[in-house]
């Protein structure tokens, strides 16, 4: 039997909350808020970064390389991530047209609604941008792998790291998505603000970083919990306008709660080895 690995387990359940707490705390604002105390200045500073950090996971648990030389794996991948999509779009479409039938209001859902949900996931169900965004950084990376030598990999996924960090900072992103639609503006513009992490997570796996955490993970587990103190706590990087998850400081942040998470399976299961 799989043993669990009680440090995620921990990790997603509280990256939910996270979730939950961003799209329904009215006093959720920005890190570094003032006036507020823990643990509401801790759950103010790391609600968004539950994003990235969900994204970290879906690449750090995906061998995209193997991906890229198995039609059937990648097929059994897309699967996984299209069915929900295409449930949850016409799941909701049906909730909103029994609520309009039972409150007698017509949420004027029509086909193009329809079509801006399935390619965008920013119609009448926003959250699900970041599924379209998972489908297509895994498409993207895929290809990749597919098509060039390892060298060609590496740099190629380190100079998307620079443009996007560059493209955040420098307001390049903006200016490009901006002034287009909402639903394009918060589903394709935030590719920018998560892709970092996406391709630190690719490098993770790509190069088995989990086995070093098991060989330093004392060290890696202080070490994370100072950074994360430091970057909660000390406005060490400059927020960016516009955009909800864009800024360095939530990557850095995604990575160190990774970290501490995969330390604390190892402290769970006694410092042993799976």
């Amino acid at each position: 039997m799989k043993e669990r690995d009680t440090g995620m387990d921990i990790l997603r359940v509280y990256l939910a909350f996270l979730v939950v707490l961003v799209h329904g705390w009215k006093e959720y604002t920005y890190p570094y808020e003032p006036g507020l105390f823990f643990p509401w200045s801790f759950f103010n500073r790391s609600g968004t970064v539950a994003v990235h950090v969900f994204i970290f996971l879906a690449f750090l648990y995906t061998d995209i390389e193997e991906l890229g030389h198995s039609r059937l794996l990648f097929e059994k991948r897309m699967c996984r991530l299209l069915v929900p999509h295409i449930a949850w779009t016409f799941i909701y479409l049906v909730i909103y047209k029994v609520a309009g039938l039972i409150w007698d209001k017509d949420f004027k859902i029509i086909i193009r609604s329809v079509m801006i949900q399935l390619f965008l996931g920013h119609g009448y169900n926003e959250v699900m941008w970041f599924q379209v965004v998972l489908i297509l950084l895994t498409i993207f990376f895929v290809a990749l792998f597919k098509f060039m030598e390892e060298w060609k990999q590496d740099v190629t996924l380190i100079c998307i790291f620079g443009f996007c960090i560059i493209g955040q900072y420098s307001g390049i992103n903006e200016k490009i998505f901006g002034h287009m639609i909402p639903e394009v503006f918060l589903s394709f513009g935030r590719i920018s603000e998560v892709a970092p992490t996406a391709v630190a997570a690719v490098f993770f796996q790509k190069y088995n970083a989990r086995l070093m955490i098991k060989k330093h993970w004392q060290m890696i587990l202080t070490g994370s919990l100072l950074g994360l103190f430091i970057i909660y706590n000390y406005p060490v990087f400059r927020n960016i306008d516009g955009y909800a998850y864009s800024g360095f400081w939530r990557f850095s942040a995604a990575v160190l709660t990774v970290l501490i998470a995969e330390s604390c399976s190892i402290v769970f299961r006694g410092g042993r080895d799976r």
